[in-house]
């Protein structure tokens, strides 16, 4: 189990990361479907410091199994609530399906990192 909770959280870093660094820079396509979900692009940093943190968490995670457990659980919530923002704008599920993934694969991390 280790070894998937190791994968897991080097997938979902990766995903965190790209995706701050796209919150940061405020990517045209980025802030267009912000727009279209209610989200005004003044959150765009909040929201980018908010995955670092837990990118952080990821990372000092692989030395603390508990700090991984509440991390997968904070990003299953992060991505169940953006699934629900792309669901409430009736977004195609192309555009929702990035956030259907990785709320897959935080909600995946937190029972692995619970089985360690």
């Amino acid at each position: 189990m280790a070894l998937v909770a190791t994968v897991l959280s080097v997938v979902l870093l990766v995903a965190l990361v790209v995706s701050s660094l796209g919150d940061l820079a405020k990517v045209p396509s980025l802030v267009a479907t912000m727009n279209r979900l209610g989200v005004p692009p003044t959150m765009l940093p909040v929201l980018a410091v908010i995955k670092l943190a837990a990118s952080a968490g990821l990372i000092v995670g692989f030395w603390s199994a508990p700090l991984q457990v509440a991390t997968g659980a904070a990003l299953s919530l992060y991505f169940a609530l953006a699934v629900a923002m792309h669901t409430r704008a009736r977004d195609s599920m192309a555009d929702t399906a990035a956030a259907m993934v990785l709320l897959g694969a935080s909600f995946a991390l937190t029972l692995t990192a619970l089985a360690l």
